[in-house]
């Protein structure tokens, strides 16, 4: 058997590795995503994309790239790479739910709620494009439409305590206490002494001006020892309401200690003590 010389070994070598196939490459860059290698992940999706730039797989590949470009800390080359897969299936629901939560992250509000609506009505039943669209629509003043994802959403998933808060919060910011009221009265069945569900109570008492209903929802917490932060802060407010400044600085120092912003609660402690200080005190007899 003839033997194969050393320097025609030296060049064939090199062309067998570098003459791998989409799939080889595709495999090898879903491998080192997985396996944590970013780096060479990135590299292995590229080089399979170059290979077959026309190929509709590319779609996929793009996506799993944005997750590797996420994870190296580059959101914006993500959105990139999302919206180049899209441009091979424009109504993917997994490719535009992926985009739509990094406009959420990088905050471009307008954008996410475009790919939740795109969602939204190529799967009018997927509940989480609807949960982000009805929080983007209030919070951009669309009410109405709003409100109308929310009863839907509490449609398909009645028994879920998220979207149920999430709508009781709705409800407040709309003056609606009596439709909060309602569904925290359902949730407080499904979910007894439910912390969540007891600061939900607090903040919808509060807001209604009931706010020693607000104080009772509020003890009960402390009682059975909650640590959110939250609990104290209603607490101080509603006691700085009714002028009682040392109570209400007694709570935000606890939420502080819990974790709370200290910044934005040296703000209210110092105006507790300054209006302290400016009001006028009883002769002595």
């Amino acid at each position: 058997m003839s033997k194969i010389p050393l320097c025609l070994l030296a060049i064939i070598f090199p062309l067998m590795a570098t003459a791998q196939t989409y799939d080889q490459l595709a495999g090898m860059a879903i491998d080192s995503l997985e396996a944590g290698r970013l780096d060479a992940a990135e590299t292995l999706f590229k080089r399979a994309i170059a290979t077959s730039p026309s190929d509709a797989r590319n779609a996929m590949l793009y996506a799993n790239l944005g997750n590797v470009l996420l994870a190296k800390g580059q959101p914006g080359d993500a959105i990139a790479a999302l919206s180049t897969a899209l441009n091979y299936y424009p109504l993917s629901v997994p490719i535009l739910m992926q985009r739509g939560q990094l406009y959420l992250m990088t905050g471009d509000d307008d954008k996410a709620l475009a790919d939740f609506s795109n969602v939204v009505d190529v799967a009018p039943e997927n509940t989480e494009a609807l949960f982000f669209r009805a929080y983007f629509l209030a919070k951009r003043g669309e009410h109405e439409k709003a409100e109308t994802d929310y009863k839907r959403l509490l449609e398909l998933k009645p028994g879920d305590k998220n979207v149920r808060l999430s709508a009781v919060l709705f409800y407040n910011s709309q003056r609606k206490f009596e439709q909060a009221a309602a569904l925290l009265t359902s949730l407080e069945k499904d979910f007894p002494d439910d912390e969540d569900v007891l600061m939900a109570w607090a903040n919808t008492h509060y807001e209604a001006g009931h706010s020693e209903l607000a104080l009772a929802d509020l003890g009960r917490l402390v009682e059975m020892g909650s640590e959110n932060p939250e609990v104290h802060i209603l607490r101080g407010n509603i006691y700085k309401d009714k002028g009682l400044s040392e109570l209400a600085v007694q709570e935000y120092e606890k939420a502080i200690v819990l974790g709370a912003d200290d910044a934005r609660l040296r703000v209210l402690i110092g105006s507790c003590k300054q209006g302290e200080k400016s009001r006028p005190r009883r002769a002595k007899r």
